[in-house]
């Protein structure tokens, strides 16, 4: 329609199986959750791995998400929060490492920095300050209605899930005190 078909080509794709490796060096993944994008770098490993910079807002379990591209020789250069329509978003921007021209140190994440990134509470965001504090609040209701049916295995588990979380949420907020 607007002339722009010798410049740009479509492909319909099961996520990037439809590119060559090296054919493109920046990889924008958006809207879905954690757990599809990481089967998505999986699956398309090598082209993902030739890759120099992949922008990633995942839906939902972005800690898999930044787990995974720390296996695969990506650190993670930068994060934003951003918050509309009372819904809360979360892009990172990760290199690969043989493309970075100096060495970022990435080592030693701890477990909360993987669920609410560390470049974000570093930067004490006040998007992800106000997310945790929401976060917090939930996770307590639901520890309290746990610990009132703590009757069978399922909920036990699930309990000791949601203590886990919370602590990460602590944790996350501490960094705010700082």
């Amino acid at each position: 329609m607007y002339g722009y078909t010798d410049k740009i080509e479509t492909r319909l794709s099961d996520g990037a199986k439809m590119l060559n490796k090296g054919e493109v060096n920046a990889l924008v993944m958006s809207g879905m959750g954690g757990k599809l994008v990481v089967k998505i770098l999986t699956d398309s490993f090598d082209t993902i791995s030739a890759c120099d910079e992949l922008v990633i807002q995942a839906q939902s379990n972005l800690y898999l998400v930044r787990k995974y591209l720390a296996s695969i020789n990506y650190c993670i250069v930068e994060e934003k929060a951003l918050k509309e329509d009372n819904k809360y978003y979360f892009i990172i921007k990760a290199k690969n490492k043989k493309a970075l021209d100096v060495k970022i140190d990435d080592t030693s994440y701890k477990e909360y920095e993987y669920h609410y990134g560390r470049y974000l509470l570093k930067n004490k965001n006040e998007i992800l300050k106000e997310y945790l504090k929401k976060e917090l609040i939930k996770c307590e209701r639901v520890i309290k209605r746990l610990e009132d049916k703590k009757d069978s295995i399922k909920v036990s588990e699930r309990l000791e899930e949601f203590l886990l979380q919370k602590k990460y949420i602590k944790e996350g907020l501490e960094q705010y005190e700082m």
